[in-house]
């Protein structure tokens, strides 16, 4: 099973915790839509996917919370890693217009996350659609800002989402 919080694949030790972080792994539930067929890889689609399964009622409150939580955490820490090595490395000076697309898009992740996170306290289905709405925008801007780093290195045939 794979953990949100690190992306590593985990076998089946029984204790429901990361071998490698120790977070708490998806329970059984959150694994069986994580694997449905038609079930995209991305992490952007992972997030719509729940928020549908949500909306559906096909997945319980607290697969949906813990999911929306352990994804929101996990990106807060990429986030921070990032942020530290731009810092460090002086990268905004050498790249700024992909620094700052990069930075936005990552704020509204968070936002979005955060906004889709408020469904679990009212179940007000605005906070999923908004927080849908800032999840794509931040993706679309993690996207430019991975497109101005492949120009700018010349690297071909790379791609990706958070």
């Amino acid at each position: 099973m794979l953990c949100m919080k690190c992306g590593r694949d985990n076998l089946s030790n029984g204790s429901g915790f990361c071998a490698y972080c120790n977070a708490k792994l998806p329970t059984a539930s959150m694994f069986q839509v994580m694997n449905t067929p038609t079930f995209e890889t991305s992490r952007l689609n992972d997030v719509t996917r729940y928020c549908d399964c949500i909306l559906a009622g096909s997945v319980s409150m607290e697969d949906f919370a813990n999911f929306i939580s352990l994804t929101y955490n996990h990106l807060v820490g990429l986030s921070s890693d990032i942020y530290q090595s731009v810092e460090d490395d002086g990268y905004m000076q050498i790249a700024p217009d992909e620094v700052e697309a990069g930075f936005e898009g990552m704020q509204l992740w968070e936002n979005g996350l955060s906004e889709i996170y408020a469904y679990t306290e009212d179940m007000d289905e605005e906070h999923v659609k908004n927080g849908l709405d800032m999840v794509r925008r931040g993706n679309d801007l993690i996207n430019k800002a991975m497109l101005l780093n492949r120009e700018s290195r010349d690297i071909e045939g790379v791609t990706g989402t958070l």
